[in-house]
């Protein structure tokens, strides 16, 4: 936004002075032009002229003598392109009312006389009419857009008796040497190199820099490498520009006050030879009057001499005043035009002066804050320095007297380190500093050290490395290495800055904690494998006590392992864990071991029970429980051995447990007793076959007294793979 702010206004200003130059060079193009054909009018023999009134007079001697001189004419003036004179036909004649009498080009002469003059503008009927010149722009169809100036042709009696046309190309009216474009690139070079410049010194001083902007890095940079002296060579340079052109102005100015009184001067002469021409009164006193004034108006004067000396007649006299008034009328609005032009040119002048005065007081504000800026530059510059400086110093202190080894590296070297640094590394005075590391890493681990750090300055990340250092005396010290990489204003790495740290302690705590680590495993190997003997001989004991048990009564073989298969499937379709599987294997095993307190005469007795025989069997959980109650090993066991015969009703035994107060296991294994009491014989009954015992499961399910869930995924599990018969028969 700076660098189009100062375009934008260099630019301005610039096209303002260009445009008020191009202005007042196209005002004084056109009346050098127009001074140019007036002398070259008044010049020409208007007598001669007058003698050439048809076409065949192109063999007459004046017609040669006139081309002759108007060649002569246009190559005198620079870039014309044309001269001809021109005629105005008699009132009621036939053609044209302008015909051409000579006309001669640059490319060539070429006569043209007596043609037709088509498009006659009306300046140059003004020069027939008054006898004042004037320029006109005009469209040539073969050469394009061009300018000319008309000025009269008059004969020694002051009529006008032709018109002189001077033509030029409007292209090359005031053309320079060098093409514009030519003159004009080094201004605008220099002024996008000030733009460029100064904004970007003002942006560095109340922005900091972003390092992904590339472009604000570039002009970072621009403005650090160069010279300020340059900049102010720069602006030195631009005000002594602006002084001149406002001292140029104002002596241009001071040339057209002068000119312009002048030319006031001349105007106030022909209004006294106007005036006396009108009276003809005291003509000899006002006429050397008039001569004394009107400097640079001759003819004027003579002509008015020469009618005073004449012995014509009093109305010869007066018809040859009335020209003569005209004729200086003509002068005096020709002078005027002067004026006029002459006051353009100190308005123009007026115009730069001002822009001048603006640019200079715009100047002088800029140095004036780039005065102070500097000023404040100058004091936070100093200020900056000793904060840096102390900083500096207290930074030093820091690092020397850190806990850790700290280095700086850059370009595949050290460029600092520490103390400590030095002192882990055992470097002696003035050895280098990188040979001193690599000398004193391990060898297997220097290529592995020196690639990392040269990988994190190349990607400009963070390291970690752990590498080992041998010392003097070939002891082994193990060090932790972390680096991270510093940035500098640019976004540009600096250095990697990175610390060590002697981890030795650690590493060797470590490598013994590992070696006990080995030892432990292999301790617990063998534990585990001491547990997994006991785990099989308390199994095989466990199988032993349960056969022991099922010894007394010979009906109720296999009973309790064939109860465990059938619990073990439902919970394994029911999606049990492990645990709970394990923990349902082994209570549904044991869960008649309480019998083992019953008398074998009640167990195998073949006729129904009474209710006392019936109250005693009934005890035989509270018996199971009281013997594994005390053994760790089937403490989770005990809700099965305990509730086994518990029902959903709550009129089940030994606590008439009802619902959700039974566990998950203990309905499990109750569900599975049931089915296996039904199909197997007993000493008072035959075992019932499998469809009417899978019945009556399911009608105690629906009547409430065993979980009908239960019961649905026993039935599923007996349908799809049958009884156990065969395996209990083995079994016993």
């Amino acid at each position: 936004m700076l660098i189009l702010a100062f375009l934008c206004v260099g630019t301005s200003i610039g096209f303002t002075m260009w445009g008020l130059v191009s202005f007042r060079d196209s005002s004084q193009d056109r009346q050098n032009l127009l001074s140019e054909a007036q002398l070259i009018a008044r010049s020409l023999p208007a007598e001669a002229h007058q003698q050439l009134n048809h076409r065949w007079d192109i063999k007459r001697s004046e017609y040669s003598l006139l081309r002759y001189y108007l060649s002569r004419s246009l190559d005198a003036v620079p870039n014309a392109r044309a001269v001809f004179t021109l005629r105005r036909r008699a009132p009621g004649g036939t053609g044209a009312e302008f015909v051409r009498v000579l006309s001669v080009t640059a490319s060539s002469e070429s006569g043209h006389l007596m043609s037709g003059y088509a498009h006659p503008s009306a300046t140059l009927r003004a020069v027939f009419d008054s006898g004042i010149g004037g320029t006109v722009d005009e469209a040539d169809p073969t050469i394009g857009h061009v300018l000319t100036a008309f000025a009269p042709i008059t004969n020694s009696s002051g009529d006008v008796v032709a018109a002189l046309a001077l033509q030029e190309s409007a292209g090359k009216l005031g053309s320079p040497a060098v093409p514009t474009w030519v003159t004009l690139w080094p201004a605008i070079a220099l002024l996008v190199a000030l733009s460029v410049l100064l904004s970007s010194l003002i942006a560095q001083q109340f922005a900091t820099p972003s390092p992904e902007a590339s472009w604000n890095r570039s002009l970072s940079l621009l403005a650090k490498t160069t010279p300020r002296t340059i900049l102010e060579m720069l602006l030195l340079a631009l005000a002594i520009g602006v002084i001149g052109t406002g001292a140029y102005s104002f002596y241009n100015q001071q040339r057209s006050s002068e000119a312009s009184v002048t030319v006031q001067q001349d105007i106030d002469a022909l209004q006294q030879l106007d005036e006396a021409v009108a009276t003809s009164e005291r003509l000899g006193v006002l006429t050397s009057e008039a001569h004394r004034r009107a400097n640079g108006l001759e003819f004027s004067v003579t002509a008015l001499r020469t009618a005073i000396a004449s012995d014509a007649t009093a109305s010869e006299k007066h018809e040859l005043f009335e020209r003569l008034r005209h004729r200086i009328e003509a002068d005096m609005r020709l002078q005027q035009d002067h004026r006029d032009d002459l006051n353009l040119k100190n308005d123009q002048t007026r115009a730069v002066l001002e822009t001048t005065i603006c640019v200079a007081a715009l100047l002088a504000l800029g140095a004036l804050v780039l005065l102070r800026w500097a000023a404040a530059q100058q004091q936070d510059l100093y200020y900056a320095q000793m904060d840096s400086m102390r900083h500096q110093g207290a930074y030093r202190q820091v690092a020397e007297n850190l806990p850790l080894g700290l280095f700086a590296f850059s370009e595949g070297t050290l460029r600092f380190t520490n103390k400590l640094w030095d002192k882990i590394t055992n470097r002696v005075a003035f050895e280098d500093r990188m040979d001193a590391l690599m000398r004193t890493v391990h060898p297997q681990d220097r290529l592995k050290l020196q690639k990392a750090l040269e990988e994190a300055e190349k990607t400009r990340s963070a390291f970690g490395l752990q590498f080992r250092l041998v010392d003097p005396d070939g002891k082994v010290r193990y060090m932790d290495s972390q680096a991270t990489a510093i940035f500098d204003p640019d976004g540009q790495v600096e250095h990697m800055l990175g610390f060590a740290l002697d981890i030795t302690p650690r590493v060797l705590a470590q490598q013994e904690l590992e070696i006990k680590n080995k030892e432990v495993l292999a301790k617990n190997d063998q534990l585990a494998k001491a547990l997994a003997d006991i785990e099989d001989n308390f199994e095989a004991m466990v199988h032993g006590l349960v056969k022991a048990v099922e010894a007394k009564d010979p009906y109720t073989a296999g009973h309790s392992e064939r109860v465990m298969g059938y619990a073990t499937r439902v919970g394994q379709e029911m999606g049990l864990s492990a645990t709970d599987l394990r923990i349902l294997e082994r209570g549904t095993l044991i869960h008649d071991i309480g019998k083992i307190g019953i008398p074998d005469a009640l167990l195998t007795k073949p006729t129904s029970l009474t209710d006392e025989e019936y109250a005693v069997i009934k005890q035989h959980p509270m018996i199971g429980f009281r013997m594994i109650q005390g053994i760790p090993i089937f403490h989770e066991c005990v809700p099965i051995v305990l509730w086994h015969h518990e029902r959903m009703d709550g009129k089940g035994y030994p606590d008439q447990l009802s619902g959700d107060q039974i566990p998950l296991l203990v309905r499990i294994a109750t569900v599975a007793d049931c089915f296996d009491a039904m199909t197997s014989n007993r000493a008072y009954r035959q075992g019932m076959d499998t469809p009417r015992a899978l019945s009556l499961l399911i009608e105690d399910g629906k009547n409430g007294a065993l979980d009908s869930s239960i019961v649905d995924v026993l039935v599923k599990v007996v349908q799809r793979d049958g009884l156990l018969w065969k395996a209990a028969d083995e079994a016993a």
